[in-house]
């Protein structure tokens, strides 16, 4: 054999090794190329092509459902949406948002953040689907907040925000939805100052329309017992299919401890009172009675 000839079966013997490693490193099982379940995953409809991406704002979802009505969110409603219906729906606010969808493609979350004059508000959706594949279950979570140095600063009663909520303030709920059949309070209370909380939370449920609301906020110290402004309150909710009498009352049944308190043991009036009072909305603040509360 001659030495051009020795030259070429060496070259033709390390080009089909070659494409046998190649060949081996395309076959590497699909599992381990799943990104980790702590990081987003991709959206449940397709993946857009760049000329189909854009930012969705707060305002335009805002706009856009105005008359979607809780527990409907943002075009869907739990108990009623099918899983399709619900990639269809949110198909842009997936790609535009940050979000997470579990590994099975049966929950998940995705948040919504809009920032001007360095306020940023989020509104964040948790969601589960049932067995039937439909949409189960949502949660909302909403936050106006602005970036300081080793961390960041809640705003209470930011202006857009209050906008951007105002169909789910305490007195608008409490005229659209009526009475509610549960109010419960919450104070957090610190051992070292058991005068002075350092959270407040007021939830109201109506199982027959199948919403919770929560309404968050930092109390006011300024006399001897907190204050609370209900313009200065952070709006979140459970949300679960209409009628849905079971998972509205196991969600509040959650909601039980020694610092959860009923209407009637902290102010001494019954639902109906608590629900005529503040749906006028000229309630613009309450004094919590913190020594109704047991000692930390």
């Amino acid at each position: 054999m001659t030495l051009h000839c020795a030259k070429w079966l060496i070259f033709i013997s390390t080009l089909l090794i070659s494409c046998a490693q190649l060949g081996q490193a395309v076959a590497v099982p699909v599992a381990e190329q799943t990104a980790p379940s702590d990081t987003p995953s991709s959206p449940l409809t397709s993946s857009p092509s760049t000329e189909e991406t854009y930012q969705v704002s707060l305002g335009e979802l805002s706009n856009k459902y105005s008359n979607c009505d809780l527990p409907c969110w943002w075009g869907v409603t739990p108990g009623e949406t099918t899983k399709n219906e619900f990639n269809q729906e949110w198909s842009s606010i997936f790609r535009s948002s940050e979000y997470y969808v579990a590994p099975s493609g049966d929950s998940g979350w995705v948040e919504v953040v809009s920032s001007e004059d360095e306020v940023i508000i989020s509104m964040k959706a948790r969601f589960e689907f049932s067995a039937d594949q439909k949409l189960g279950s949502l949660n909302i979570t909403t936050l106006a907040y602005s970036r300081v140095e080793g961390g960041l600063i809640r705003l209470y009663g930011e202006e857009t925000y209050i906008r951007l909520t105002d169909n789910y303030s305490l007195d608008m709920v409490l005229r659209d939805f009526g009475l509610p059949e549960a109010v419960r309070f919450y104070l957090e209370i610190a051992i070292a100052e058991p005068t002075a909380p350092n959270a407040f939370i007021l939830w109201l449920s109506y199982p027959e329309e199948g919403v919770i609301l929560e309404y968050t906020t930092r109390p006011i110290i300024e006399t001897e017992n907190p204050v609370i402004c209900i313009e200065d309150l952070f709006f979140n909710a459970w949300l679960f299919s209409p009628g849905d009498l079971e998972g509205v009352r196991n969600k509040m049944n959650e909601f039980v401890g020694p610092y959860t308190l009923d209407v009637e043991q902290v102010y001494g009036i019954t639902v109906d009172e608590f629900h005529k009072k503040f749906q006028r909305g000229g309630e613009e603040c309450m004094t919590i009675p913190v020594d109704i509360w047991p000692p930390p």
